[in-house]
């Protein structure tokens, strides 16, 4: 008949073990649940899912171990097998769910770079015209980096495209919280959509004013800027913004979205001014020239009378943006 084996002096501290590694196993279990929750929106992939399920394996089979008689016995036993003395049991198991959520935390600070590979699809995907799609990859990255102020702008496209007006400006509003400078641009349109001229003229002013050092985006804020303020029928607060982007639009190239609107724009505030000499030559320069960024802008041209200029106005902004 075997002796029962003795205990080692060292077990009296099995339990100190034993609660270190329910905790380790707490944060993981946490862990793969933050990790699991934006993969549920359109199903995971094989990959995601193999993770997964080796995750849920470890933490099972740890836990069990730590947790249940049965469980030890066999977590003995296995330990046994390879050669681990019985008093290095409850150490040996603490390592391990160490070692587990070591892994699981690396994976979920990882999951922001998958943010980016989610929102390059949805990228894509909107290019192709695959609009569902594109949100829903779009919806994932955001679930993987609710911060990333890139996702938010290009929901806020994607939703502005489709006029849920509200929804876009909400996206800009969360972009512009995290520092994205397009957005004060993409805000600033989207309250012209919705008939704010008030509210569009404030962000873009605080747009131009941040943005000193983007040709680009400067253009585009003069040009809605000098909108917002000739629908408040501030015709001469207007008229320095749309000149600033007729000038900027000559240095950038011929495609750019929004080119020539500047001069349609500035047609009607000279018009307004009694100027019909000055209003022809900027409405002959916006029939040549006019490439509507949004369908908003070219709704405008039609509500500005201007149907001639708007059937032959470049819309492929306007496709592109679709």
């Amino acid at each position: 008949m075997n002796e029962p084996i003795k205990p080692h002096s060292l077990d009296r501290f099995d339990w100190i073990w034993n609660t270190l590694t329910v905790t380790c196993l707490v944060f993981t279990t946490g862990c793969v649940i933050a990790i699991l929750q934006p993969f549920v929106i359109g199903g995971l992939t094989v990959a995601e899912a193999s993770t997964m399920i080796a995750q849920g394996a470890g933490i099972a089979f740890v836990s069990k171990g730590a947790l249940t008689k049965d469980g030890k016995a066999g977590i003995q036993k296995l330990l046994m097998n390879v050669g681990i003395a019985p008093r290095w049991h409850s150490e040996v198991t603490f390592v391990a769910s160490v070692l587990l959520l070591l892994l699981t935390a690396s994976l979920h600070a990882s999951l922001p770079k998958l943010g980016e590979v989610y929102l390059q699809q949805g990228q894509d995907y909107r290019e192709r015209g695959l609009l569902g799609e594109a949100r829903r990859k779009y919806e994932k990255a955001l679930e993987l980096n609710p911060r990333k102020a890139a996702t938010h702008v290009a929901l806020g496209e994607l939703d502005e495209s489709l006029k849920d007006l509200e929804n876009a400006e909400r996206h800009y509003k969360q972009a512009l919280v995290e520092g994205n400078l397009l957005a004060f641009d993409r805000l600033g349109r989207t309250y012209l959509a919705r008939e704010k001229p008030t509210e569009a003229e404030t962000i873009l002013r605080l747009g131009i004013r941040w943005t000193q050092d983007n040709p680009e985006l400067q253009f585009s804020l003069n040009r809605n800027l000098g909108r917002a303020l000739l629908e408040q029928k501030k015709y001469a607060e207007a008229q320095p913004f749309l000149n600033a982007a007729i000038a900027q639009q000559q240095q950038l190239p011929t495609e750019i979205a929004g080119r020539g609107m500047a001069n349609c724009f500035l047609s009607q505030v000279l018009q307004a001014q009694a100027n019909q000499a000055a209003a022809l030559q900027q409405l002959n320069l916006c029939q040549q020239q006019a490439r509507p960024e949004t369908l908003d802008e070219y709704q405008w041209l039609i509500d500005a009378g201007l149907q001639a200029v708007a059937a032959k106005a470049d819309t492929t902004a306007i496709a592109h943006q679709r």
